[in-house]
């Protein structure tokens, strides 16, 4: 799942990008990450919640936090 974006079309932001912090976490189901572009220091305001575990976006993406609870709605 994937939100952040004020203009609706997937590809809005704040006219601002932040830079990458990745870090060791895991991208297992409910972990929450910051959306970039093919530049590391492109995120901004989108983030994303993973229903499923995509290891592979492990040290790519930076996880800034984790859904403990309410996953149902996510679902």
């Amino acid at each position: 799942m994937q939100d952040g974006d004020p203009s609706g079309d997937g590809n809005g932001g704040p006219g601002w990008s932040i830079r990458c912090e990745v870090n060791m976490l895991e991208y297992g189901r409910g972990a929450v990450g910051m959306a970039r572009a093919e530049d590391l220091n492109s995120a901004n305001s989108q983030f994303f919640i993973m229903f499923v575990p995509r290891l592979q976006m492990d040290r790519n993406y930076t996880v800034i936090g984790r859904v403990v609870s309410g996953m149902n709605y996510v679902d």
